[in-house]
């Protein structure tokens, strides 16, 4: 005859779906340096095993090592941001059926806003009434590299602007009184307004006959 051995009942469970998350108010605009980063939700829990599972928020600047930042799966905030930041959610399976990543979110971050300086080699004392040497500046960083440039002279009196040359360089003439040259950055991105460093002719009194 036959004969059959006792049934044994293999229960697998439902398939695994990773979660997903995406920005909460965030047009995907590189931010500035320092400024505060947008918050990131959860769009679908993953799913799948036995449905209890345990996140993990992970954050990272190059794609490779990535940090621990939260272990929720409520909604995350990064904070203030120096570097572009990647961001990833960690699903694991409490039944033992794996770690599955979501997918991952860029925060696009400008490098910080430095001022162009002036060549401190133009400096001088001048005696009245004479010509001062070509300013030069070096141009500003970060912030995407573009600006808007405004130079000022300051005098003991009055500030008045001056329009330095596509190259950053700028002529004085002649000066007839101690004046003081700065250049102002605008950055056209929004982030920030810097100046260079100040540089200062100093003019002597005019002679007098007795």
């Amino acid at each position: 005859g036959t004969l059959s051995t006792d049934s044994i009942y293999i229960d697998v469970l439902d398939p695994i779906e990773g979660p997903q998350i995406s920005f909460s108010d965030y047009d995907g605009i590189n931010l500035c340096f320092g400024d505060v980063a947008p918050e990131i939700g959860v769009s679908a829990l993953a799913a799948g095993a036995d449905g209890n599972w345990s996140y993990t928020w992970q954050q990272s600047e190059t794609d490779e090592l990535w940090e621990n930042v939260q272990s929720s799966s409520d909604p995350y905030e990064a904070g203030i941001l120096n570097d572009t930041a990647l961001i990833q959610l960690l699903a694991t399976s409490t039944f033992g059926c794996g770690t599955f990543a979501s997918n991952a979110l860029q925060i696009p971050v400008w490098a910080e806003v430095l001022p162009g300086l002036i060549d401190y080699s133009a400096e001088e004392t001048l005696c009245y009434a004479s010509e001062a040497s070509e300013l030069l500046a070096s141009q500003a960083q970060g912030g995407g590299s573009t600006f808007d440039v405004q130079g000022y002279a300051t005098t003991a009196t009055a500030t008045t602007t001056i329009q330095f040359a596509q190259t950053l360089s700028y002529s004085p003439g002649v000066l007839t009184d101690t004046t003081t040259f700065f250049v102002e950055f605008t950055n056209l991105n929004g982030c920030g307004v810097v100046n260079s460093n100040a540089i200062q002719f100093s003019v002597l009194p005019d002679l007098e006959t007795e």
